[in-house]
């Protein structure tokens, strides 16, 4: 019950100020952020955590900014990134991995 009277508090002081631009600071890690969410999430909750964030960032962006993110995440993100660089996949761009059956 504690957690559900948290998360009311968070989204009525977010709904508050849902209008009010981030600051540079507050915008620079949101990707991390979000992958955070989407990690932390129990595994059945996963896909629709996605969904979430990925459907209605303009409005989750003030609370999502606030997501402490593990320093073990950033290094797993920018370790794939290096992997796939070495792949010629820059950032920005897509890729489809398949594997044999």
């Amino acid at each position: 019950k504690l957690e559900d009277l948290n998360r009311f508090r968070d989204f009525l002081i977010d709904s508050k100020d849902a209008m009010k631009p981030l600051k540079a600071w507050e915008i620079a890690d949101l990707g991390y952020q979000a992958a955070q969410k989407i990690v932390s999430a129990d595994a059945g909750e996963s896909l629709s955590v996605l969904a979430k964030y990925s459907q209605n960032l303009p409005s989750l962006a003030r609370s999502l900014s606030r997501t402490v993110v593990k320093p073990e995440l950033k290094t797993e993100v920018k370790q794939n990134q290096n992997i796939l660089e070495r792949y010629g996949v820059q950032p920005g761009h897509s890729v489809l991995l398949l594997t044999e059956c």
